[in-house]
């Protein structure tokens, strides 16, 4: 018999932003929580992560999650998440997904129209909510690991718009905010292009200069994220937002702990008050998440804001796919590599 791998993997859109789940059901050693899960997934099925995520399978936009069993009686299920490039600490729209995913399945029990689950990431315990009319989802919110402003007033040089002031706020992960004049550049599709590359150029200065490590969880390191906003005119949001990642990629939807950093940030400047909703588009100013602060804690030394994010994932589909392990192509590639 020839032993073979296939892997299954459902995929959802968040907004726009494509999470491809992986639930195949993967050994670890006992007593590993959700970081030496992670740490183990990375050192004997890191080819699993490459295949799915990159080509042929993948793109280099994709983003995905592992689900895992949980490690603490807090929690239902665990998630590593994953992309083309390597792993996260947390990841809201990957939230939204994945509650969405179990709901729909008949996994969550339901009462009064609602499904509850809590979810262990290497950011910490997040708990979701999905909602429901008959059998019909019609969204899910999260209450996020908390977050505080970081960093703020930092200059930095960008092409065509010269020394601008940048803030590093945390959402689950470290996002470096960038305020666009939008009669200048606006955060739009069409831009696509451009706002992939000021992300790293604008990444690239900010690590020069600064390391940061969260003060509660040491292993949370990475400035990755660089968060494009400006606000829009009319009554379907009040910002459109789009957070560039690794080497240039660009979230589709408003993205979730880039919400919670950006109502972090604009917290912290005073610019919005506790309880008060925010309405953010994505890149594609199609749907839209809705953030609002709960309550004040503190991360370490620094004052932290509690967060939820609400928004809508739809299951758009399954793959089982065979993973040869004579196939170095199908073992995943990404073109800028090559």
């Amino acid at each position: 018999m020839k032993v073979a791998a296939y892997v299954d993997v459902s995929y959802t859109q968040t907004e726009g932003m494509t999470t491809a789940l992986i639930n195949n059901q993967f050994h670890f050693p006992a007593g590993l929580d959700i970081l030496g899960k992670r740490e183990y997934f990375k050192e004997h099925y890191d080819w699993i992560r490459a295949g799915i995520m990159r080509e042929p399978r993948g793109h280099n936009n994709q983003f995905g999650g592992v689900i895992v069993p949980s490690s603490t009686p807090e929690a239902d299920i665990g998630v590593i998440w994953i992309d083309c490039v390597g792993y996260g600490d947390m990841c809201g729209h990957g939230t939204i997904a994945t509650s969405t995913l179990m709901a729909s399945n008949n996994l969550l029990p339901r009462q009064d129209g609602e499904s509850r689950l809590r979810l262990e990431t290497p950011a910490g315990i997040v708990t979701s909510e999905v909602f429901t009319e008959g059998d019909q989802i019609t969204g899910c919110r999260f209450q996020n690991v908390p977050g505080y402003l970081a960093e703020k007033d930092i200059t930095v040089t960008v092409p065509e718009l010269g020394d601008i002031q940048v803030d590093i706020a945390f959402g689950g992960n470290y996002f470096i905010t960038v305020k666009l004049d939008p009669a200048v550049k606006q955060v739009s599709p069409e831009n696509s292009a451009w706002l992939g590359h000021m992300g790293n150029v604008i990444k690239n200065q900010i690590n020069a200069r600064f390391q940061l490590t969260h003060p509660e969880k040491p292993h949370i390191t990475e400035i990755d994220l660089v968060t494009f906003y400006h606000e829009v005119p009319g009554d379907n949001a009040d910002y459109r937002w789009v957070h560039a990642y690794r080497d240039g990629s660009l979230d589709r939807s408003p993205g979730g702990t880039g919400t919670s950093a950006m109502l972090a940030m604009l917290e912290g400047r005073g610019l919005i008050k506790m309880n008060e909703k925010v309405r953010a588009q994505g890149m594609l100013g199609l749907g839209t998440f809705e953030g609002e602060l709960i309550g004040e804690t503190k991360i370490g030394n620094h004052r932290g804001v509690v967060s939820t994010v609400k928004g809508r994932s739809k299951l758009i589909g399954f793959g089982k796919w065979f993973m040869d392990p004579t196939d170095p192509v199908g073992r995943g590639y990404d073109v800028a590599q090559l």
